[in-house]
Formats: structure tokens, C-alpha cells, sequence
């Protein structure tokens, strides 16, 4: 379920790139006296920079969502509370601030984030009763289960913009490949290359040469290479299910300890792994080395 941030959002950033070096190479194509270089963005550069600024921002709240997981593993521990009141906090932000990029209408309830910390989280170690503590546990839960809800419904978002902009990609990106190929600056070779690998099928030693002279060995390149690009959009819109699947997950243990019930400390734990795979980043309890579930819940 990994999303690679840096580079899924270097390659929406891209496209104005991507689009001049098309446009260029059309206009050159055409003829010397049309030859100019051509930079104006493409009709979708608005939507793709828009997204790309989305991807960024989910990547900032989901790496304070993990930390605030550490810090709520150390209430489960009766550690102090003072680190998961600014950790919870800091995933209410982030999560609102991805939220705000992808839509006007808050996905954080504004109240939750105006009130002063230790009326939300308290701190556990300093409850004078377990029934207390307990509470205030519960306090921290539903305030993570309300940054995980927000980052859910973003996501949802951020989905849906990507599959209206997910045609236009495929078409831009090919369309950068073919006029690549047809002038020489990449290798049919190797673009050919790793198709035969999956074949377990050696290339011949002038397969370029062939690409480079015969039209339909050109043309059939390209195929391959609209076809790997519509798989990549697949494989990125795969991922974005599975990610909110684990948010939905997430949810659930929360709504379970809403009720006051024992969570599935298992299925916390890998939730929040899934969770920190979303950034790339190693901050998780596991990836530190400090697995949830050995720490009782009250």
C-alpha cells in the first residue's frame, strides 16, 4: 500500500515539463518556420499542481498522525500525557491543513481544534484514579479517531481528483515517450527490455535498429507503453483504496474504544504500520522498534 510521496508528487509536478517538451517537438515537427520553443501549460496544470500540493500536505499530517500514535502508545503505558496532548495535536493541524488544500468545508470540527489541549487529551499519568485515566484515554482516542475520520474523507478526495486527471496523465506521459523514441533520444531497447525480461526472452542485439526503421515495431513500443502508464495509474488507484481501507480500520478500533471496550490491540498495531507506509517514513511504533501490543490498554 506504500505511496511513494517524493515521487508520485514529482511526477504530477512534472507535467508542465512534460507538456512543453511535447508541444516542441509537435511544433518542430512540423516544420522550421514553426519551430519554437512552446511552454504554456496544459489545460489540466491547475488540477495536477493543486494535487501535487494535496500529496505533500497528506504526507506532513500522516507523519504527525504516526508520531501522535507513539505518543498515545506511551498513555496505554501510564507514561505522561504532555507528549500526546502536543502529538494529537499536531495531527489535528496537519490533518486539517491536507483537508483545507483538497476542499472549503472542514473535515476537522474547528471546535475540537480551538479548545485548549488539556480539556481534550488530559494526561494520563496524572489521573488520581484509574477511572479517570481511563477517560481521559478516551478523550485521546476519539480525538485521533476525529483526525483519522478527516484524513479518510480527504483522501476521498484527493481520489477523486486523481482519477479525473488519471486519462490526461496516461495521454501525457505516452505521448512524451513516443516523441522520445522518435527522436532518438531513448532507446527502443530499452524500453523493450523489461517486457522481455517477464518473457524470460533475450532481446537481438539490433532491436534498436529495428525499432528505429520499422514503423510497426515503433508502433507496437508505444502500445507497450500506454499500456504500462494505464497500469501505473492501477497500481496508484489500488493504493489509495487500500490506504483508506486501513483509515476505515483505524475507525473502528477508536469507535471501539469510544464504547469504553478492550481494542484489538493487533489490529491497531498493523493499522498504524499501513499508516506510516503511507509517508514513507520511519516513524511508527514498530519501525522504532516498540511494538504496541505489549502494553495493556487500562
Amino acid at each position: 500500500m506504500a505511496i511513494d510521496v517524493d515521487n508520485f508528487a514529482g511526477r504530477l509536478d512534472e507535467g508542465d515539463a512534460v507538456a512543453a517538451f511535447v508541444a516542441t517537438w509537435r511544433a518542430c515537427e512540423a516544420g522550421a518556420a514553426r519551430c519554437v520553443v512552446t511552454t504554456s501549460p496544459s489545460v489540466d496544470s491547475a488540477q495536477r499542481r493543486e494535487l501535487a500540493e494535496a500529496v505533500a500536505l497528506r504526507a506532513e499530517a500522516v507523519v504527525a498522525l504516526n508520531r501522535a500514535y507513539i505518543a498515545f502508545r506511551a498513555e496505554l503505558a501510564q507514561q505522561t500525557g504532555a507528549d500526546a496532548e502536543r502529538a494529537i495535536n499536531a495531527a489535528l493541524l496537519g490533518t486539517a491543513t491536507y483537508a483545507t488544500s483538497l476542499t472549503d468545508v472542514p473535515l476537522v470540527r474547528t471546535a475540537v481544534l480551538g479548545r485548549p489541549l488539556e480539556h481534550i487529551v488530559g494526561s494520563v499519568a496524572s489521573a488520581v484514579s484509574s477511572q479517570q485515566r481511563r477517560a481521559q484515554t478516551r478523550r485521546a482516542s476519539q480525538n485521533l479517531g476525529l483526525a483519522i475520520a478527516a484524513l479518510r474523507e480527504a483522501m476521498a478526495l484527493e481520489t477523486r481528483k486523481y482519477d479525473a486527471l488519471a486519462e490526461a496523465l496516461v495521454d501525457q506521459r505516452t505521448e512524451a515517450h513516443r516523441a522520445m523514441l522518435q527522436a532518438g533520444l531513448i532507446s527502443g531497447a530499452g524500453t523493450l527490455q523489461p517486457f522481455a525480461d517477464r518473457l524470460n526472452v533475450p532481446l537481438t542485439r539490433d532491436a534498436d535498429a529495428v525499432v528505429a526503421r520499422s514503423v510497426a515495431a515503433r508502433t507496437a513500443v508505444e502500445a507497450m507503453v500506454e499500456a504500462n502508464e494505464r497500469r501505473e495509474i492501477r497500481r496508484t488507484q489500488a493504493r489509495y483504496r487500500a490506504a483508506i481501507a486501513t483509515l476505515i480500520e483505524l475507525e473502528q478500533v477508536h469507535a471501539v474504544m469510544d464504547r469504553g471496550e478492550r481494542p484489538d490491540l493487533d489490529s491497531l498495531e498493523r493499522a498504524v504500520w499501513e499508516l506510516e507506509r503511507l509517508s514513507d517514513k520511519p516513524t511508527s511504533p514498530r519501525a522504532l522498534g516498540t511494538p504496541l501490543t505489549d502494553q495493556p490498554t487500562r
